[in-house]
């Protein structure tokens, strides 16, 4: 929550997991409003290989990649699916996901039934939050009585927290990667040219921009 307001409670969800079914929140929610936002793959793939490390060694769980293009991360506590690469192992599932989700998810906004699709830059928001965020609130045409608090909110400094190291979140990937780790994310990216592409033209056309 951003702020209080209970006689205006908008219900929100967050959570990655939509981004291989917008098509289906948007026949659900019609009148709702995506905001899909939308990161590097290197420092995705950074954070996402900190984040797996963390909770395998935590329960044991590990993730694997499922053969289907529409299909995201699944995860097993025991042993694993014969012939699917997962990680802990194998690096190369996190940028390949990337790819993939980021894909269908930019080829389902277009005929997704939101109300509203609202597109924005991870690194647009780090380096020009205010900015950004401003941009978000109006599009969002929030009620006047709650421009105080989204000015207060657009100005805030963050507080991370579910971050890996202090440093700038845009720049620390090059050294929470190894060497073979970026040859893994540039291979799969000339691999999977055209969708890569596809997804870097699609976030400059459509993400938001300040007035």
């Amino acid at each position: 929550r951003a702020s209080y307001d209970w006689e205006n409670i908008i219900p929100v969800n967050k959570s990655p997991h939509l981004m291989n079914k917008l098509g289906y929140v948007g026949a659900l929610f019609p009148e709702s409003t995506l905001l899909l936002i939308v990161r590097d793959v290197y420092s995705h793939s950074a954070s996402m290989k900190y984040h797996f490390e963390k909770l395998h060694k935590a329960d044991g769980r590990t993730y694997f990649m499922e053969d289907s293009p529409e299909a995201c991360y699944s995860q097993t506590y025991g042993e694993l699916p014969e012939g699917k690469p997962s990680f802990p192992g194998n690096f190369s599932i996190i940028p390949e996901l990337w790819i993939r989700m980021n894909t269908l998810a930019f080829k389902e906004l277009n005929e997704a039934t939101f109300k509203q699709k609202i597109v924005v830059s991870y690194e647009d928001l780090v380096t020009n939050q205010k900015g950004t965020l401003t941009a978000v609130f109006e599009a969002l045409k929030l009620m006047q009585s709650h421009a105080t608090a989204s000015r207060e909110i657009a100005v805030k400094a963050t507080v991370l927290v579910n971050t890996t190291t202090e440093g700038n979140p845009l720049e620390k990937w090059k050294h929470q990667l190894s060497s073979e780790e970026v040859a893994i994310i540039d291979g799969a990216l000339s691999k999977h040219a055209e969708d890569y592409a596809y997804i870097t033209t699609s976030l400059e056309q459509m993400k938001i921009r300040p007035e």
